[in-house]
């Protein structure tokens, strides 16, 4: 049975709009322990941080992911709140915004502690730009 290692609605959504059986659980890792500042690296290492928690867990087949925005240079942290969400749209009028994920894959059976396929995209959020000048101060 796969594990999802994620407290996400969303990724729990697609994996059953995708029929897929998993069950969804998460383990602990803290991100304010990675040092990189570089937006890609950032992803990669808190993904890979979670995996690796996450085996310590659980003995199945585990699913870990992570997300961060860019503007392409600046790592921009998850607002922990309705307030700073609303900053952070504000701050964002005007600028071009890549949002990177980063997945890890890992069947345990075939490859036991080993990360088996890690994929990763980037896509452009225009429509934050747009969202962002409606919002109310």
């Amino acid at each position: 049975m796969l594990i999802l290692c994620s407290n996400s609605k969303v990724r729990a959504k697609l994996l059953q709009d995708a029929k897929i059986e998993f069950i969804q659980k998460s383990c602990e890792f803290d991100e304010d322990s990675i040092t990189t500042k570089e937006p890609l690296l950032f992803v990669k290492e808190a993904t890979e941080g979670k995996f690796r928690e996450c085996l310590k867990c659980f003995d199945s087949d585990v699913l870990c992911a992570d997300t961060i925005i860019t503007d392409g240079k600046t790592l921009i942290r998850k607002p922990k709140d309705i307030d700073e969400a609303r900053k952070l749209l504000q701050s964002l009028k005007g600028k071009n915004i890549i949002g990177g994920d980063v997945a890890c894959l890992m069947p345990t059976k075939d490859h036991p502690n080993q990360i088996t396929s890690m994929v990763a995209s980037a896509v452009m959020f225009e429509i934050i730009s747009l969202i962002s000048i409606n919002i109310n101060k």
